[in-house]
């Protein structure tokens, strides 16, 4: 029987120590471009929208690169993620402060000429940066006027871009375990934005009203949960390094099970003593 009790208490404990892995998507919602290369512009009266998922939220006082397991890049008619078949590469390197909510960011994707590549290939140039002081939207499309011989573009100009100086707004949700939850945050030092948010296939939850689809050469996708959440702000934290945080998904059911079992075990042995 104290053996019995002794178990009972043990599957407590463990049970009520579970740390239930919570992904997390981050959004970004940019200003309105105030500056183009080119006139007409795709990028007239359009802004930088941008998504990216991690395993687990981003500590508190963090600095320093992440490592997405899902993005989305929109503006204009364009709209891009990690499943675009070219070649491509995503930066993401952010600064939180003590809240968490990111405070600084240096945000960056390209894609690359396919090899062959053929006179009119585009490539493109998205990219969001904040130091604290200055700030950075641009989207840049590049265009292959000249292939070589081997094949790769030999001449590529840029024909069209939009960019603005104005700090965007970021919001993100959290999903994990049994339950979801959400928080929404904003940076007190970045200025306004229009209201909305880019939705793909699955819905994100943010401080914005609305929300406004792009369609463009590659579609996007990105499939984070919808929670209820609580909004707040933060004044902005200074460059802490930290060391990043990777909360473990616990298989639930093979702990209860191997509980049980024990139990089960120790159960028959008591009975064949009697």
């Amino acid at each position: 029987m104290r053996c019995h009790k002794f178990l009972v208490l043990v599957a407590t404990l463990l049970l009520g120590n579970v740390v239930f892995a919570q992904e997390t998507t981050y959004s970004y919602m940019g200003n309105s471009f105030d500056s183009f290369l080119s006139s007409p512009s795709r990028f007239a009266g359009s802004d930088l929208r941008a998504t990216f998922t991690v395993a687990s939220p981003i500590p508190a006082n963090f600095s320093g690169a992440v490592s997405p397991s899902r993005f989305t890049f929109v503006s204009g008619p364009f709209s891009l993620s990690e499943s675009t078949p070219v070649t491509s590469s995503v930066i993401v390197f952010v600064i939180t402060d003590g809240s968490g909510d990111i405070s600084e960011w240096n945000i960056t994707f390209v894609t690359s000429y396919p090899v062959p590549a053929n006179v009119g290939d585009v490539t493109f140039r998205f990219q969001t940066v904040f130091d604290g002081n200055s700030a950075l939207d641009e989207v840049g499309v590049n265009r292959c006027d000249l292939v070589s011989g081997g094949g790769s573009c030999a001449v590529s100009v840029k024909f069209d871009e939009g960019s603005g100086s104005k700090p965007g707004l970021w919001s993100f949700t959290t999903t994990g375990g049994s339950s979801s939850s959400g928080t929404t945050s904003s940076s007190s030092s970045s200025s306004s934005s229009s209201s909305g948010t880019t939705s793909s296939s699955g819905t994100t939850s943010s401080s914005s009203s609305s929300s406004s689809s792009s369609s463009g050469t590659t579609s996007s996708s990105s499939s984070s949960s919808s929670s209820s959440g609580t909004t707040n702000s933060s004044s902005g934290g200074g460059p802490v390094a930290t060391t990043p945080r990777t909360v473990p998904a616990v298989p639930l059911p093979g702990l209860v099970i191997l509980v049980m079992a024990i139990a089960g075990l120790v159960g028959f042995r008591q009975h064949g003593k009697k």
